[in-house]
């Protein structure tokens, strides 16, 4: 379903995916608030659990969050706070990095 504002044309959400910060789960804060609020939509959801969220590895948690992603496209949304953000900006960047080789 495409959804028109005036000319503007809006893509639908088709996958969201949560990334955690720094001291934080899955489970914390408002993600899974948003998770129900999403799946209830019937869009696809993931949320990336980050491992050892009180030390951060820089490797670990950008293959966590690769994993997750996998490619994305234009109907993926990614949510993400904290430390997650700038993990996730790694992990699309390495993703994308390694298409352009292809």
């Amino acid at each position: 379903m495409e959804v028109r504002d005036d000319s503007v044309l809006v893509r639908p959400v088709q996958r969201v995916v949560i990334v955690h910060g720094y001291e934080s789960s899955p489970d914390a804060n408002w993600f899974p608030r948003l998770q129900t609020a999403v799946e209830t939509e019937g869009i696809a959801m993931a949320v990336v659990p980050l491992p050892d969220p009180e030390n951060p590895d820089k490797a670990s948690w950008e293959d966590a969050v690769s994993v997750a992603l996998g490619t994305p496209d234009a109907a993926t949304v990614v949510v993400a706070h904290s430390l997650g953000r700038a993990t996730n900006l790694r992990a699309e960047y390495s993703t994308f990095a390694e298409l352009e080789k292809v």
